[in-house]
Parts: structure tokens; C-alpha cells; sequence
């Protein structure tokens, strides 16, 4: 009995020690955060569930077919919030099941006031779409070639036909709306894998991997003087939690706010043809766009003008599939672990929250990603 007793507080340390254990970085992925393709650009799709997989075949011939071979291109995420059993029915919109205001451990109003409220603006947002296609590009200066590159490259293979009018044809007649967004990325954790020597753009290997996992898509309502010390919490506070949940494959943080000193510069032409989180316009020129997939407008109902105020950064997480939910049970388990048993809430509203004025989360199911989380070379 008393050799029992005498082991019991070296095998509370091993415990301790295989649960910390467990919580690290899984093996084979570095999630340390670093730059990236410096343009994140969203595409916003309104499609009916039963055309999902036709919508994905179409779009990955016609378009991303042509994109991956553009110079500066650094693949491509598709994202929906269409369930994967539930195709053939309309969908709700993502956390319709939510109110507008609701339960938040740690947010100040004007990050001020402990309101411990969250305006949940993702539930008006998640009624505009149900598909995201993600493009990266290296830099301004490839974004800014692009769109030519790629009405060129259509145009050598089909005799000079124009590829807005064939995407009249073939795509647009799938969508009820679409619309697209710049960010600019500021750091990511995605882990570097599928990068291999190819024949793609710059020689990368863009081939689209399936990947049945999904995004935690966090907004964050943050003012520019409070930007540098956000980051800076979210980096010493936030992250190293959470990439230690169980199935965790990093971060990337983006923003609708333009460089600073230290980041890499846009270009002047950059910030003429791409305004940062949508511009103020509501409705846009975009050749071959269709309302609810009938009439050709050629104008795009671009969303992201009615909600550009409400956010300036968004952090995405990306989890595989059975990984643990990023949940205050999980993350007190690991914070504590590390932390003589601190309660990690208190210290996320005492050191991080002040730097938010508000904060809402979306989840969508990963169709498929070719991603590559490398800069320019």
C-alpha cells in the first residue's frame, strides 16, 4: 500500500504530462503562423442544393481550369453550407436557429461596456449565400493580371470567343446571385502540404484534393488602432489553444484593411481595382450574371456592401473531419493543462476581448481545396 502511495503523485505528473502531450501540434503538421499569397479573394455563390455537384463539375472545368495555370495563382478552397444529405431540399441558412443577439463570455460593447453579447450578424449574412470559392494569389500585381490572363487564355483555345459569354452559357444559368470580395491575407497556420513540383502555375501542383472537413469562419469588429494588438493577443492568447484541439489544420487571418509599414505594399492599382471587404456600390457590373438563374442582368447584388461595416478581420479555422469542436470545455481542458488550471475565459476577457468590439462564428462543410499556403517565390 504505501509503494502504491508513493507512485501516485509520479503517475498524476505522467498523466498530466500524456494529456499536455496530446494537445500538441498532431505529427506531421507545422501550424506556426507565417506570411502567405498576400490576396485572398471570395467568390459568393447562391446555389439550389440539388445543383451543388453540377455547379462544382461546371466551375472546375470552366473556370478553375484556367486559373490554375495563371501566373501568381495559389489554388483554390470550395466551401458550402449546404448539408451533405440534403441536396434534393433547400437548405436553412447557416445558424437560422440562433437569434440575432446572443450569449458571449466575453464581448464589450465598443470594446468598452462588458455587454457579454454577440450581435450575430452571420445569421443575415448566411440567408445571401450557400457556396464560397476561395482563389489566393501570390501578390496585387498577379491579382491584377488575372482577369485578363483568363478571358486570353479562353480566347487562344476557342478562336477569340469571348469567356463571359460562355460562362453566360454554362454557369451563371446555376446561380441564383454571385458576387466576389477581396481580403488581404495577414498570416496563416494552414499547413504546407500538396505543394509538390507540378505543372500548374509557377510549377506548384494545384490538383483539387477532397476534403471532408470543414471551416470555422470567425468575424471580428476591429478598429485600425487596435488592429496590431489584436493580432498580437490573438497570437499570444488565442491560438496556441486552439491549435492544439484535436483535429486542428491552423489558421489564416485576413483583413479588410490595407498594409502597414511593415506588411507588403499595395500597389496603387491594386487599391483602385480592389477595394478591401466589398465596395460601397450594392450593385456591381459582372458580365453573364443572372438573377434567380432567369434574367441576364449582367449585375451583381454584391452583399458584402451591406455588411462591410460589421467586421474587419476574419480568422478561419480549419478542422478535419471527427475533430474536436472548438468549444470552452475543450479549450479550458488544454489551457488549464498548461496553465496551473487557469480559467482561460477570464483571461480571453481581461486580455483579449478589449480589442473586439464584437465577434460572430459560420461554419462550412470543405468540398474541396488546392491551396497552397506558400508566397511568391
Amino acid at each position: 500500500m504505501h509503494r502504491i502511495l508513493r507512485m501516485l503523485p509520479v503517475l498524476a505528473s505522467l498523466l498530466m504530462a500524456l494529456a499536455t502531450a496530446a494537445y500538441a501540434d498532431e505529427p506531421g503538421f507545422n501550424l506556426d503562423l507565417r506570411a502567405g499569397p498576400a490576396v485572398w479573394k471570395e467568390e459568393y455563390w447562391d446555389i439550389e442544393p440539388q445543383d451543388l455537384g453540377k455547379f462544382l463539375d461546371v466551375y472546375r472545368q470552366e473556370v478553375y481550369g484556367i486559373e490554375r495555370h495563371i501566373s501568381g495563382y495559389r489554388g483554390y478552397t470550395v466551401l458550402t453550407s449546404i448539408p451533405a444529405k440534403a441536396q434534393a431540399t433547400p437548405v436553412a441558412a447557416a445558424h437560422s436557429e440562433d437569434s440575432l443577439i446572443r450569449s458571449h463570455y466575453g464581448i464589450r460593447l465598443e470594446g468598452k461596456t462588458l455587454t457579454e453579447r454577440s450581435i450575430n450578424v452571420g445569421k443575415l449574412i448566411g440567408a445571401t449565400h450557400n457556396v464560397i470559392v476561395i482563389h489566393h494569389f501570390a501578390t496585387w500585381a498577379d491579382a491584377d493580371k488575372a482577369p485578363a490572363a483568363f478571358a486570353k487564355a479562353y480566347a487562344d483555345k476557342h478562336n477569340g470567343a469571348d469567356v463571359w459569354e460562355h460562362l453566360a452559357a454554362t454557369l451563371f444559368p446555376l446561380a441564383n446571385n454571385y458576387w466576389e470580395t477581396y481580403f488581404r491575407l495577414v498570416t496563416t497556420g494552414f499547413p504546407t502540404n500538396g505543394t509538390a513540383t507540378g505543372e500548374d502555375a509557377d510549377n506548384f501542383n494545384l490538383e483539387p484534393r477532397p476534403e471532408p472537413s470543414r471551416m470555422v469562419k470567425e468575424y471580428w469588429d476591429v478598429t485600425p488602432e487596435n488592429l496590431s494588438a489584436f493580432l498580437k493577443a490573438y497570437a499570444d492568447e488565442s491560438y496556441p489553444t486552439t491549435r492544439q484541439v484535436r483535429g486542428h489544420r491552423g489558421v489564416s487571418i485576413i483583413t479588410t484593411f490595407p498594409p502597414g509599414p511593415h506588411d507588403a505594399p499595395l500597389t496603387a492599382l491594386a487599391k483602385k481595382n480592389f477595394p478591401l471587404g466589398g465596395p460601397p456600390e450594392f450593385y456591381v457590373p459582372q458580365r453573364g450574371v443572372m438573377m434567380d438563374r432567369t434574367i441576364r442582368t449582367d449585375r451583381s447584388i454584391n452583399f458584402s456592401s451591406v455588411f462591410r461595416s460589421t467586421f474587419t478581420v476574419i480568422t478561419y479555422h480549419h478542422m478535419a473531419t471527427g475533430a474536436d469542436r472548438l468549444m470552452g470545455d475543450v479549450l479550458q481542458q488544454i489551457y488549464g493543462a498548461q496553465h496551473n488550471g487557469a480559467d482561460r475565459l477570464e483571461v480571453m476577457r481581461r486580455d483579449f476581448f478589449p480589442y473586439a468590439r464584437n465577434h460572430w462564428d459560420m461554419s462550412y462543410r470543405v468540398l474541396e481545396t488546392s491551396f497552397t499556403p506558400q508566397a511568391a517565390k
